[in-house]
Formats: structure tokens, sequence, C-alpha cells
């Protein structure tokens, strides 16, 4: 019957339509059973997807962190330091320590020659946010800190993979990394020696929400 293929017709055309992540995601419901293929679709059609893949894209920076524990990095993730907000993720490595903020778009993030209207809007307010994140913090945390540089960075991932080519940047005080360059931008860093490190991550553990 029509009604029963058009869930199947929907998702076929908007798996073509989709960038990145998000083909894979819907490639993978094609070939599930119909149960969920009705999940899928009514997240789509309700508009949660990019709520979605935003908490993706949060797993996939905590991935690239966690894949440089041996190399002396440590992560948290989700410390609230304000009510009904919180830091998406504390990295503490040798070079210091970094205030990250993680963001989704389907649409291409801008550059430093900039981008469209609404994503240059979209970023200014992520960057924002994250400095806003990162004076918290290091006033939070200034007798532990003694005077460990805290940066403030800002990861984009993008369903246009244009995002991906871009070199890290810095905008104002923040800088601004594409999701797939963030573990060699990590690992690039001068190091720094970090006595305390462990005492660090101690301490932002204890306070993790």
């Amino acid at each position: 019957p029509r009604s029963t293929l058009f869930p199947y017709t929907t998702l076929f055309r908007s798996m073509w339509l989709a960038h990145g992540p998000e083909k894979w995601l819907l490639l993978g419901a094609f070939v599930s059973s119909g149960p969920w293929i009705a999940i899928l679709m009514a997240i789509l059609m309700s508009g949660e997807a990019s709520i979605l893949m935003g908490v993706y894209a949060e797993d996939w920076t905590a991935q690239s962190v966690r894949s440089l524990r041996k190399k002396g990095w440590h992560l948290t993730n989700g410390l609230q330091l304000r009510p009904r907000r919180d830091i998406d993720h504390i990295v503490v490595g040798p070079p210091g320590v970094f205030v990250i903020e993680t963001k989704w778009s389907a649409e291409a993030w801008p550059n430093r020659q900039g981008g469209t209207d609404f994503m240059v809007a979209a970023l200014d307010s992520a960057v924002v946010h994250i400095a806003e994140s990162r004076w918290d913090f290091s006033k939070h945390f200034a007798k532990v800190l003694a005077g460990v540089p805290v940066r403030a960075v800002c990861v984009l991932w993008s369903g246009d993979s244009n995002t991906d080519e871009e070199d890290p940047w810095e905008k104002g005080d923040v800088m601004v990394v594409p999701g797939q360059r963030l573990r060699s931008w990590l690992l690039a860093l001068d190091e720094l020696e970090v006595n305390r490190s462990e005492e660090h991550t101690s301490e932002l553990q204890s306070l993790r929400h």
C-alpha cells in the first residue's frame, strides 16, 4: 500500500539529501526493520534530528580527547557552574587546560573569510558562550589553576565536508577548531609542563554532574 511505502520512499530521498554523519544515520535506518524506521522518521519529522546530532557531536569530541589519554590528557564532560547551564568539556593536558564548547550544524560553519549571516550569528553566539564559560571556570578554580593557562575552544562539527577541511583559527580570544582537526591540533600544541594535571582532573571529576 502507498501508506506503507511512504516512510521508505521519504527516508530514501532524505538519505541522498543528507550530508556527513546524518547520511550514515539514515542509511543504518534504511536497512533496519520497520519499527526502527518509524522511530527515526518521527525524530526527523519532529525537527529533533539536529538535537540528536548535537549529542553525537559532543560524543565525537569526547572520543577525540579520550584517544589521547595515554599521552597525559584527561577529560571531564558536563561541568555545571551555573544553574541550567553547563560546560560541554574540560580537557586537562600537558599544554594546560581547555574549556570546550561543541557545536553541530548540517550547514557549513563560517571560516576566516566569513559565511552566511545565519551561521556567522550562530558561531558568534557560541564564541560568546564559551568565553563566558572560561571566565566562570577560571574564577571558580583560580586557586587550583595557579597560573596554568586556560584556553577557550569552540569545536565545530558539520554535515558539510568543507568545514572539516578548514584549519583551526582564532576568533577574538577563542580558538575555533573543526572537529576532525581537534586531535591533531591538541597534539601539535607546544607542550608545557603541568605538574598538577592529575590534581586538576581530580578536582573537576568531583564537581561533575
